[in-house]
């Protein structure tokens, strides 16, 4: 084996947050690598364990790495893995496989598991050393390697080469910092719920509203579901992530969104608000336009009446000309649904990212259908609407599930946040 490259794997979970196993241990290939817990993540998916077979390789031989994890409310999770080094089999599933490049170095092959809303990551180092012979490693601790002569007969000279060919020490994976990257809605009531959105978020994350804390009731490493105090002053507060730095403002104010205030971690739907040019005649692509300012709302039953009393959590005085598209996910029962769509002005609804109902223009209330042959279940949902000039606002959706006699609001429960709007 003097020309082969071994690839030694150091199993070593960098999963922030979680409890892992201790440091210098290995586990065998057949047994768990890695297990966490999240207390009080309960939106967050749990990986229970990263597997690895083989782990010692040659070259263009593979390592099969197995990833064992579960949602605690049972939504389908999806497995993102990419690599630093080396070729992957596949980006997605619950199994891939791993080659070597044949270049010496570490490689880290990363995991992201995610229900579309939080998400859990976890890393392997895989350390490629060209002794021609592989062992398994334990992963080091952080520390200064040790001054102590390798072992060899008490006379052996200063220059006597070790009885063992060393191997490339795993370069241990940083733990990230935590960043911030998005707080909506724009606007909460007092007692409700606002999100902040980033990534490596600390298990005890703390959140500040001005100079006041305030309840994180569901964490992840990207999310954060934070209730406002029930005696918050209205107002314009800023948001501060403890030890992750500022995240924005959020305006405190008495306002009723669609069918109440959001109040229950991963209910309801996000939206993005957009100003448009006057005259605009129809649905812009929202794509190339920059949002404003953000929704977070139960459902969507906003009646007609007059604009000049504003559309229900729209920050400012924007009453008309701006458009607003909302991203979640729609819980359907098996079979043929019938979706009714009821605007002033126009409004597109998509399930899947397939239009089904076309309601766009300039033009007074106004009620189009469409249907949909679903699989029970969560579905991927987007509507997009947009007001065009006064004098009179509306939005609601509607629908017929198999065996209903007459159509009803879409109500809050069927709702679902997926990942913050773009």
């Amino acid at each position: 084996m003097s020309h082969r490259t071994a690839a030694v794997i150091a199993l070593a979970l960098a999963l922030s947050g979680c409890v892992v196993a201790p440091a210098g241990t290995i586990a065998t290939v057949s047994a768990q690598v890695g297990t966490i817990s999240k207390p009080g993540m309960v939106g967050a998916p749990i990986i229970d364990a990263l597997d690895a077979a083989p782990r010692s390789i040659g070259p263009n031989d593979t390592v099969t790495f197995t990833a064992v994890a579960h949602d605690p409310a049972g939504k389908p999770l999806q497995f993102n893995w990419s690599a630093t080094g080396g070729v992957l089999s596949t980006n997605t599933g619950r199994t891939v496989s791993w080659t070597p490049s044949g270049a010496k170095g570490v490689a880290v092959v990363s995991l992201v598991v995610s229900n579309g809303t939080d998400a859990t990551t976890g890393s392997v180092n895989l350390v490629m050393a060209p002794d021609g012979s592989a062992t398994v490693t334990a992963t080091p601790e952080p520390t200064p390697a040790p001054t102590a002569a390798p072992t060899a007969a008490p006379t052996a000279t200063p220059t006597a080469a070790p009885t063992v060919a060393p191997t490339a020490t795993p370069t241990p994976v940083p733990t990230p910092a935590c960043a911030v990257t998005t707080v909506a809605p724009s606007l909460a009531a007092p007692g409700t719920l606002f999100y902040v959105s980033g990534s490596a978020f600390p298990a005890q994350a703390v959140v500040m509203l001005g100079d006041r804390p305030a309840k994180v009731v569901q964490a992840s490493l990207t999310s954060l579901a934070v209730q406002v105090p029930a005696d918050m002053p209205l107002g314009k507060a800023a948001v501060t992530v403890t030890g992750c730095g500022p995240a924005g403002e959020l305006t405190i104010a008495n306002t009723q969104d669609f069918g109440g205030n959001v109040q229950q971690a991963g209910q309801g739907l996000f939206a993005n608000v957009y100003p448009l040019p006057a005259d605009t005649a129809k649905l812009p692509n929202l794509d190339q336009l920059k949002a404003t300012s953000s929704l977070l709302v139960n459902n969507l039953d906003v009646a007609d009446h007059d604009f000049k009393l504003g559309f229900p959590g729209v920050a400012g005085d924007l009453v008309e000309w701006f458009a607003i598209r909302f991203d979640g996910m729609i819980e359907a029962p098996a079979g043929t649904t019938t979706f009714k769509l009821t605007s002033d002005d126009g409004a597109k609804l998509y399930l899947d990212d397939q239009l089904v109902v076309d309601n766009d223009g300039t033009h007074a209330v106004a009620s189009k259908q469409g249907a949909a042959t679903l699989t029970a279940g969560k579905h991927k949902f987007r509507l997009e609407y947009f007001q065009g000039p006064r004098y009179r606002i509306a939005l609601q959706l509607l629908w017929t599930p198999p065996g209903a006699a007459a159509p009803v609001i879409v109500p809050a429960t069927a709702f679902s946040q997926g990942a913050f709007a773009k």
